[in-house]
């Protein structure tokens, strides 16, 4: 008990915040992709700022990165299989969770407006773009709110984007399939629920 508290303790921090970042989009979105919301110069400067934030979603994923280090650092397998290993997943799928979220608010402000036939490619497009983000934030050290503070930064690390235009092509599907994997665990769930709630109803 005491090895899986101070494992916690270790990484709430930098966990968390990332996670508050994740979530940020998330938040945004539900402001901003309401029904009969007009767009007006206010919207697209919220939408500016919910495209910059979305890459901080998937983000998660990169932080992978630390396992490895961390596995060797732990005191035994234990901790890591009972520990290290399901902290990390859940971290994960909660970043993850919020991209899927994110991006549903915004499928279906755009099937609210007509823009069904755009869906695939918000989708790809929405990808490519954090996942410049993603390698940006992990290769570049990039934040958010670098274009406005630190506007010099940001453009040297955009210029220097072709170069690694293959990795960044790998990104972005890594995030496709990982989007698509929970989306699917979502829907699965989902059913699942209204299945138990209608046997539930049925049988008083």
């Amino acid at each position: 008990m005491h090895e899986a508290w101070a494992l916690f303790a270790s990484h709430v921090h930098w966990m968390g915040w990332n996670l508050i970042l994740a979530f940020v989009p998330l938040a945004i979105g539900a402001r901003l992709f309401r029904a009969g919301t007009r767009r007006t110069v206010g919207w697209w400067l919220g939408f500016a700022l919910f495209v910059a934030f979305l890459p901080n979603a998937p983000y998660v994923m990169s932080d992978l990165v630390h396992l490895p280090a961390d596995a060797r650092a732990a005191s035994s397998m234990k901790v890591v299989l009972l520990g290290l290993l399901p902290l990390y997943a859940c971290y994960i799928l909660a970043g993850l969770q919020a991209y899927v979220l994110s991006l549903g608010l915004l499928r279906k402000y755009m099937r609210t407006t007509g823009s069904r036939r755009f869906l695939v490619a918000v989708d790809v497009v929405a990808a490519f773009c954090t996942a410049v983000g993603v390698f940006l934030g992990r290769v570049d050290r990039v934040n958010s709110w670098d274009p406005l503070l630190h506007p010099e930064k940001m453009w040297s690390a955009v210029f220097s984007l072709p170069r690694h235009l293959p990795l960044i092509l790998v990104t972005t599907s890594v995030i496709l399939i990982a989007a698509m994997v929970v989306w699917i665990a979502d829907l699965f769930a989902l059913r699942v629920g209204r299945w138990l709630v209608s046997r539930l109803s049925a049988n008083p």
